[in-house]
């Protein structure tokens, strides 16, 4: 787990800059084109996870692995699951398509097309995925939920915001640009799902997020990755970490000593009893 972790936090670094290269007119392209071209995004997986692995299918993979997207096309959230996850009701999208689709956020990357239908952002419908793959297990295995043990890592962008306060009559147009309708509903949909998973599995749910200051959210969003968003996102890390490991270290020992290959067997029964 420390070198998946330590892998993430190199990859931001060393490729946050390409993906989101400053586009020319960047303000002017954002209302009639997306921001970012999909290549560099293509090629940074590809450099991190290697030609050969994203080509396989997620029926092809062991490993239990959900991935969300949302169909433009049929208007539904897809969820991609490997077989050591779904076993029989594995999806067959090859590993880099399921990257690129969950990751086509509407303004800032082109939709993904696979086949005939069209994907974007899984985040539209699940910014805080732990809700999915909540119900998804106890859809498509037989798992009790009360062996469920979720530890939920957060992206320190749920910050409420003062430009909600006094609502008026916005239209169409300011809702967009000033009150951030998107980043709202995001927002909104996030916390719901963070509750409602602390509703279902209480005391087997841990959350770790960070709120930003004012000031450090000026140089945090999306598609900001420069020096000053690595060493704010850093800080704040650092702070979340030390934060768990004094107030419930017990719980975060628990989760960090957790046997995977253990649990993808369990998986792996529990799934065919359900399939049965």
């Amino acid at each position: 787990m420390a070198w998946i972790v330590t892998c993430i936090a190199h990859s931001f670094e060393a490729h946050g800059k390409r993906i989101f290269k400053p586009p020319f007119l960047g303000f002017v392209r954002q209302w009639i084109s997306v921001k970012y071209a999909q290549d560099p995004l293509r090629n940074s997986i590809i450099k991190i996870l290697d030609a050969e692995n994203v080509s396989v299918s997620l029926d092809e993979i062991d490993a239990p692995l959900l991935i969300t997207a949302v169909s433009q096309t049929l208007a539904e959230t897809v969820p991609m699951a490997s077989r050591g996850f779904a076993s029989i009701k594995a999806s067959n999208q090859l590993l880099l398509d399921a990257i690129l689709s969950s990751s086509a956020a509407p303004g800032y990357f082109p939709p993904h097309t696979v086949g005939n239908e069209v994907f974007v952002d899984g985040s539209l419908v699940a910014n805080a995925p732990e809700l999915v793959a909540v119900t998804q297990t106890l859809s498509m295995t037989a798992a009790d939920i009360k062996n469920l043990h979720v530890l939920s890592i957060g992206t320190v962008g749920n910050r409420k915001n003062d430009q909600h306060r006094h609502p008026g009559s916005p239209g169409i147009v300011k809702w967009m640009v000033s009150r951030g309708l998107f980043q709202l509903t995001l927002s909104a949909q996030e916390r719901m799902a963070v509750e409602q998973c602390s509703s279902l599995l209480g005391d087997r749910y841990c959350r770790l997020d960070q709120v930003p200051t004012d000031e450090q959210s000026r140089f945090l969003r999306l598609d900001i990755a420069n020096d000053s968003a690595c060493k704010i996102l850093t800080s704040l890390a650092e702070d979340t970490v030390n934060s768990a490991l004094q107030n419930d270290r017990f719980r975060i020992d628990g989760f960090l000593s957790h046997n995977t290959a253990r649990s993808v067997e369990t998986l792996k029964t529990s799934t065919k009893t359900a399939n049965s």
